[in-house]
């Protein structure tokens, strides 16, 4: 279950946001907010675009891992996952079933490899 954790916290959140934010520098919103923003964009060079690009993947790492670190650190707070919403009678605490859960992110293995359908350009330090 706590690959499934990870599959919906990549679909739900990381895509979307990357989608979101490419969404927005692209001009494909049509907010005021996002117009300003695009209005910039198209100024940059392509090299200053890649950056953009890397900077709302590196944002958007950062913040699901500090995310999961507060999961794990915070044991008032429990996320529990069961298999389909109709059963939950075999509920598991995400905490106790890893051994760090910001650790699940990374590596070949990890849920963004595994289970994002955005880029992965940053692979950390």
């Amino acid at each position: 279950m706590l690959n499934l954790f990870g599959k919906v916290l990549m679909e739900y959140v990381r895509d979307i946001t990357i989608h979101q934010m490419d969404s927005m520098v692209e001009g494909k919103i049509k907010t005021a907010d996002s117009k300003e923003v695009n209005k910039l964009y198209e100024t940059f060079t392509t090299e200053q675009k890649e950056w953009v690009a890397q900077l709302i993947e590196r944002t958007t790492d950062t913040a699901l891992h500090y995310l999961l670190f507060m999961l794990d650190q915070c044991e008032n707070i429990d996320v529990l996952v069961s298999e389909t919403a109709e059963d939950k009678s075999q509920q598991i605490n995400m905490r106790e079933a890893s051994d760090g859960l910001c650790g699940e992110l990374y590596s070949d293995e990890g849920w963004i490899q595994k289970y994002s359908n955005e880029r992965y350009l940053y692979e950390g330090e």
